[in-house]
């Protein structure tokens, strides 16, 4: 799976905000806010990896790295619709395409990947804005 042009784009444009001393160089220090702005989300393991990758050839990477680094594991910092179904169905106990608030807060703070309680609440601004208690599949 390739970088879409639009994805290369506002990487560029991250690149170069967070360019502080304009050097044509970002620190591996920042790659995760520069990779995350644009809306990829890779894991806090595979932003280590590519952290030390960076800091193998020297602790800084030009745009051209960059975006080779990011080319090279853009499919590991995507998510399908398939793959979304398949973890929501985990918490869909009654088979009925909804979960409650609770299930899901517990699944995200106590597997895999730790979020704190406020990146939770922030998706559940997003996936509960009536603040009902449940999502569903669909987003209603």
């Amino acid at each position: 799976m390739s970088v879409p042009e639009k994805t290369k784009q506002a990487l560029q444009e991250a690149f170069y905000l967070f360019d502080y001393d304009k050097d044509g160089r970002i620190a591996a220090s920042e790659l995760g806010v520069i990779i995350r702005s644009v809306g990829l989300n890779p894991t806090e393991r595979l932003l280590k990896e590519m952290s030390n990758e960076v800091n193998t050839k020297g602790g800084s990477a030009d745009l051209n790295s960059l975006l080779q680094l990011i080319s090279n594991k853009y499919q590991d910092m995507t998510t399908t619709a398939a793959e979304l179904t398949d973890s929501f169905q985990v918490f869909d106990k009654q088979g009925n395409n909804t979960v409650s608030v609770a299930d899901i807060k517990h699944g995200l703070s106590s597997l895999g990947e730790r979020l704190t309680e406020e990146e939770i609440d922030g998706l559940f601004r997003e996936a509960d804005p009536n603040a009902e208690g449940t999502c569903n599949i669909n987003g209603q």
